[in-house]
């Protein structure tokens, strides 16, 4: 690895933060773009400062991490996200990867795991703690069922996923075209197509079946 990257770190304490920064500056070829402690000193900060990997606390004051992860994935969807989390809880493992988690580590193991996790991110990779494999295994296990069970989802194109993903948190056609930048019309065709490669038969039944699978899909 020897090209430069672009980190942001997000943590509302200063001293995590300090720890945090000086992990990562030991390796050289990582650059700290920048620092906050709340979601809208980040969401400028990442429009500013354009990293490409941020490592975000999930538990900030006010607007959560996964909130601010949506936003900066509507934003630009090639930044990586390094959740961190003093909570071993599976729905917010499941919460994170739903919003575009690339690793997630715990804020106990951060400073032995954040270089590892930000290596393996660049490279491609995902990161997930050790004590945290079961819950990847478990999300593994139901995206394996929901395949066999419904095979036509394998045949969602990357489009179609964003589309049903953004339909399990109840957007309207309306609000999808506007998020995705695409007209109504298009977003109406793209629902039929999903529906016909789903085998299902109107709204409701999608949307049900969108919310049911939103952290499989």
């Amino acid at each position: 690895m020897n090209e430069k990257i672009n980190v942001l770190i997000v943590d509302d304490h200063p001293l995590f933060r300090k720890g945090l920064k000086a992990e990562l500056s030991s390796h050289a070829n990582i650059i700290i773009a920048g620092e906050a402690g709340d979601a809208e000193t980040t969401l400028k900060m990442v429009k500013e400062v354009k990293p490409e990997i941020i490592v975000l606390d999930i538990n900030l004051p006010g607007k959560n991490g996964i909130e601010i992860a949506k936003e900066i994935k509507d934003f630009d969807k090639e930044i990586k996200i390094i959740f961190l989390t003093m909570y071993n809880e599976e729905d917010l493992f499941n919460a994170a990867f739903d919003a575009g988690a690339s690793a997630y580590i715990l804020k106990e193991n951060a400073i032995e795991e954040a270089l590892t996790a930000v290596t393996e991110v660049y490279n491609g990779g995902k990161y997930i703690c050790s004590s945290m494999g079961n819950y990847l295994l478990g999300r593994q296990k139901k995206n394996a069922e929901l395949a066999l069970k419904n095979p036509g989802i394998k045949e969602l194109s990357e489009k179609e996923r964003e589309i049903l993903k953004l339909i399990a948190q109840g957007k309207t056609s309306k609000e999808i075209g506007e998020r995705l930048f695409i007209s109504y019309k298009t977003v109406e065709n793209h629902r039929t197509r999903i529906c016909g490669k789903l085998g299902i038969k109107g709204s409701f039944p999608l949307l049900k079946f969108a919310i049911e699978n939103k952290s499989h899909i």
